[in-house]
């Protein structure tokens, strides 16, 4: 009867994390949904570049309050499975991608595009091998460890990088083009989850290595 009861018990408490888990990815659908249409409403356009940043830091900040500080809000976030945060992160590829094509075409500063493109690229291929693999290994996680480090040493640069375009070179055109549709989506969505899901994964990682071997 006990055992019973305790597998009712996990079967309900596995359905309301399931839930939990499925109002974190409706609560990141609104946001994207909420910065598309502001983009398409022109509230970005001439964007001051330190507001980027601050965007970055905010959401993060935000982010990791709620995960420290809410026990429902951390058990929605930790019921993501690893493979979809992978999966985010391969969406660096095709951005990155996009940025080679706008610096070729100089509709984006060069070096910048340069930087940002091929590295992006990397990451999000390596993320997207690594979903596929979807290894749990001891080895696994060191290979995604050593890609997570990469790919958040690229975001760190490419971010300070824009600054630096920005507000020391004053490009024109980096600016023109950061505060429109489709590419305001990125510094306003993409890249505070960017690095939201490389603290997740180095989390999981660390806990998994730090887990009692039976």
């Amino acid at each position: 009867m006990q055992s019973l009861l305790s597998g009712e018990s996990s079967g309900e408490g596995e359905r309301k994390t399931g839930a939990q888990t499925a109002m974190v990815w409706a609560l990141v659908a609104v946001w994207a949904a909420a910065v598309v249409v502001a983009g398409a409403l022109g509230a970005f356009v001439g964007i001051a570049p330190p507001v980027i940043p601050a965007v970055v830091l905010g959401a993060n900040a935000l982010l990791v309050g709620g995960y420290r500080s809410s026990e429902r809000f951390r058990a929605a976030v930790d019921g993501i499975d690893t493979r979809w945060l992978l999966w985010f992160q391969a969406l660096r590829a095709p951005i990155g991608a996009s940025f080679v094509y706008y610096g070729a075409l100089r509709v984006l500063p060069e070096r910048w595009a340069s930087h940002a493109g091929w590295g992006d690229l990397v990451v999000g291929v390596g993320a997207a091998v690594l979903a596929l693999s979807a290894g749990e290994s001891s080895r696994a996680r060191v290979t995604r460890t050593a890609w997570g480090v990469l790919g958040l040493v690229d975001i760190l640069t490419v971010v300070v990088h824009a600054q630096y375009v920005a507000l020391v070179e004053r490009d024109a055109r980096f600016v023109a083009m950061v505060g429109r549709l489709p590419f305001i989506v990125i510094p306003m969505f993409i890249v505070p989850l960017v690095f939201a899901t490389h603290a997740l994964l180095f989390a999981r990682d660390r806990d998994a290595r730090r887990a009692p071997r039976g």
